[in-house]
């Protein structure tokens, strides 16, 4: 798995150091970005681009959503799987991050077995899974609950 390079951006130091201390330990190259500016800059200089994304929501400069999105919309970046790793759990924001083209939504604190396995399963495949935590069920039947009054007003 060496040659797997997945990038964390995090504004939470204690949280970088945590994540790529347990990826690294499973053989992931891991590199780190403070904020999504940071990160931007960093996938725009690498040489190689990373083959996995985890952000977190809430950080200055650029958010992680967004910086999803601007990656989403470059033909170089849009293969790019992201997992979404935050405090945030409302359901705008859940919405907004699976709709930039999250793989997966993951709320702090996740255990790390549950983050190790998103990562598995993310860099092994192309289709979107969602993996909730009990209070993003919620949210998640909310959303479900919307889509066939949504959907009416097409027919």
């Amino acid at each position: 798995m060496g040659h797997v390079h997945i990038l964390v951006v995090d504004d939470d130091r204690e949280c970088r150091e945590l994540l790529w201390l347990a990826l690294s330990r499973q053989g992931y190259h891991v590199s780190t970005a403070e904020h999504g500016l940071d990160g931007l800059v960093k996938i725009d200089r690498a040489g190689r681009k990373p083959d996995l994304l985890i952000l977190d929501v809430c950080m200055p400069e650029l958010d992680g959503i967004s910086l999803l999105r601007a990656l989403k919309s470059q033909p170089e970046t849009s293969g790019i799987p992201a997992i979404i790793l935050s405090g945030e759990s409302d359901t705008s924001t859940v919405s907004q991050g699976f709709l930039a083209g999250a793989k997966y939504f993951l709320t702090k604190p996740t255990p790390m077995i549950d983050l190790l396995a998103a990562v598995r399963r993310a860099l092994r495949s192309d289709v979107p899974e969602i993996r909730e935590s009990r209070a993003q069920s919620t949210v998640t039947r909310r959303i479900r609950s919307q889509v066939p009054r949504s959907t009416s007003s097409l027919r």
